[in-house]
């Protein structure tokens, strides 16, 4: 799988603390260690989006990485 610099950092990250619920806010500190606040937590969607497009059988319906609603995401694995 041909992965970003950002993409790979966030699965090894997920990778690396499975089943651990991660926000937004936990994983732009993650991404971005020395970002002032002008990274949009928004931007971190884009990354998971396009990350389940990548690692996912079904995209719309993932298995791997998982949406916790109002908390953020977690690898399952």
């Amino acid at each position: 799988v041909d992965l970003t610099k950002h993409e790979y950092s966030l699965l090894y990250h997920f990778m690396d603390h499975p089943n651990i619920i991660f926000s937004r806010e936990d994983l732009i500190y993650q991404l971005y260690p020395n970002a002032d606040k002008s990274v949009m937590d928004r931007t971190i969607d884009q990354h998971i989006k396009k990350l389940r497009f990548k690692i996912e059988d079904d995209p719309s319906n993932p298995k791997r990485i998982v949406t916790v609603r109002g908390m953020g995401y977690k690898f399952v694995k």
